[in-house]
């Protein structure tokens, strides 16, 4: 299991560069592709990025990637319909690619119809053997019907771990993929291990900080997260995104009082025994 070590002692070596937007208008698919990546995975800016992975699956429908990226895109941006019909639409072109159906089954896990999610995820899992989305729609499904001992959470880790075999070149994003998952279905922890092990891979990543800086803010380790969120500002300077969620971790008197609360419930609950 990956750590959070690398981090807390970096070696003076490893220091993130900077990055910014390309600034270049696309001109065919790959280049629209190229951008939605970009758009998505370095500055979070989803509906952007799902904007560009329709134009590419337009501009060129045989370019599976770009339907896949599109409907998950549309799905962690909370528009469910909209990835219902990108899926739909794909499955029209080419109904026999192993992601378009773990796609649609991801679908589905949003809909709340979870045995229509397991038909869609189990044919792409049986056709898409070797292919890393299948597996990560698959850890997705298990963690939304985890039962509350968390019998699932196991099998999902080991299913994400199949993704990143499947990956080796793109590792990176399918643990930044992964760490939204995971954070998604109320594993802040876990997320954070994972969004670290995204950034250990890419540290030019600004999106990859913030949502490192995300899981600590929700675990209330602020100074932390505050840490993190200047990182994703100084590999990104003007990344509002970061600006945004710094503006939103409390100052550092409201900490205090936390703590004091904290400490004060523990003390009287101690006492009262």
């Amino acid at each position: 299991m990956p750590t959070l070590e690398w981090l807390e002692f970096p070696s003076r070596e490893r220091k993130p560069g900077q990055v910014s937007p390309s600034m270049l208008e696309p001109q065919d698919a790959s280049g629209y592709f190229a951008k939605g990546e970009e758009l998505r995975n370095l500055f979070g800016d989803f509906e952007a990025a799902a904007e560009c992975y329709q134009r590419a699956a337009r501009f060129e429908p045989s370019l599976y990637d770009a339907w896949t990226a599109w409907v998950d895109t549309e799905l962690r941006n909370g528009r469910i319909d909209e990835a219902e019909a990108a899926a739909k639409e794909a499955m029209s072109h080419f109904g026999q690619v192993n992601d378009f159906y773990s796609a649609m089954g991801l679908v589905f896990v949003h809909k709340e119809k979870p045995r229509k999610a397991a038909r869609f995820l189990d044919i792409g899992n049986r056709q898409g053997q070797g292919a890393w989305y299948p597996w990560l729609a698959r850890a997705e499904f298990l963690l939304a019907t985890e039962s509350a001992a968390g019998r699932n959470l196991e099998a999902a880790k080991s299913a994400v771990q199949k993704a990143l075999d499947a990956a080796p070149k793109h590792q990176w994003k399918v643990y930044l993929w992964a760490g939204l998952i995971f954070e998604e279905y109320d594993h802040p922890t876990l997320a954070a291990v994972t969004f670290s092990e995204s950034l250990h891979l890419r540290l030019e990543n600004p999106f990859g900080w913030v949502k490192l800086g995300d899981c600590f803010k929700r675990l209330e380790f602020f100074d932390r997260a505050e840490f993190y969120y200047r990182q994703a500002m100084d590999v990104y300077p003007g990344f509002e995104l970061a600006a945004r969620r710094l503006g939103q971790v409390p100052p550092a008197f409201e900490r205090l009082l936390r703590f004091f609360g904290v400490r004060k419930n523990v003390q009287t609950q101690y006492t009262s025994r």
